[in-house]
């Protein structure tokens, strides 16, 4: 297992509205390999910038970003990370609305596995995995909510990552959906030591992870530790 961790934030800040909005404020925290962190707090405390400036979707104004111990440089490497080793479920799904559920989950693998057969089983057993083998032709209109982010997260696997950065992935679902979603997220970090960071507002995701964080004001502090 590699010493360092695989995602680390130093004194790292970031702010909108020419620095009228603090998203983040000097934040420090270190992810290890395996570990199910959750992220806590109001709207508009930071929680999304913080995974977007974890996966490179976001830049800092200052501070370091490192996976495994690298700093990422630039845009094209965070890009080539995120092909192969993060994933990210966003609270909007992000499914391309003319493309089937199968299509979906095969979109991030182009330019990363070249045999379309390959990309159609891979999807296939993705879907499966997350129940939705019965409507890998259906497109995203013709989904519920709960099936959607089981699409978004089948898709978020597609390239076998190492981490899971999830953005309030049972926001938009009801109670029985949401356990669903949970009960998926914790069976991946189980079955195959996937490291998942989850912003949410759902108690059970906080009370199954290894440590839980709460964001306020652009800043971090630790809450708890333990989980199921």
């Amino acid at each position: 297992m590699p010493s360092a961790p695989v995602l680390a934030l130093e004194q790292v800040s970031r702010s909108y509205d020419r620095g009228r909005v603090r998203a983040l404020d000097h934040v420090d925290l270190m992810i290890t390999h395996g570990e199910r962190v959750a992220v806590i707090g109001p709207s508009g405390s930071g929680k999304s910038t913080l995974l977007h400036v974890l996966s490179g979707l976001d830049h800092t104004d200052s501070g370091v970003v490192r996976f495994c111990g690298r700093v990422p440089d630039g845009r094209d490497a965070w890009t080539r990370l995120r092909a192969t080793h993060i994933g990210f479920v966003f609270q909007a799904f992000h499914l391309l609305p003319t493309l089937s559920a199968l299509e979906n989950v095969q979109v991030p693998m182009l330019g990363v596995i070249r045999d379309a057969g390959e990309r159609r089983l891979r999807a296939q057993d993705l879907l499966a995995r997350v129940g939705l083998t019965a409507r890998a032709a259906h497109r995203p209109a013709e989904l519920s909510s709960g099936e959607k982010q089981r699409v978004a997260i089948a898709r978020a696997l597609a390239n076998r990552p190492d981490v899971l950065l999830c953005d309030e992935p049972t926001g938009n679902l009801d109670s029985a959906n949401g356990r669903a979603i949970v009960d998926l997220l914790m069976e991946l970090n189980r079955d195959n030591g996937m490291t998942v960071v989850t912003v949410t507002h759902n108690p059970d995701v906080a009370a199954r992870s290894d440590r839980v964080y709460a964001m306020r004001d652009g800043r971090l502090a630790k809450v708890a530790e333990g989980g199921a």
